[in-house]
């Protein structure tokens, strides 16, 4: 279970940060088929949707900051 926790944990980092799902697939080290049933669970669905969130403010705040130097 723990080795499942980690993939799921590897997934949402990397759909969080903008991959594909191939390339999702590749970092957790599943099928694709898998990430697609992981995102019909609610749960996975939105620590993704956090994640792209978080990643979001991340980048906006770095080109506020940088449109104003």
């Amino acid at each position: 279970m723990i080795q499942n926790d980690t993939r799921k944990g590897r997934a949402i980092e990397a759909l969080g940060a903008g991959l594909s799902i191939t390339e999702t697939s590749e970092k957790a080290d599943v099928s694709r088929k898998t990430v697609y049933r992981w995102l019909d669970d609610d749960v996975f669905k939105n620590a993704v949707l956090e994640r792209q969130n978080e990643t979001l403010e991340r980048v906006s705040k770095r080109l506020s900051s940088l449109a104003l130097q």
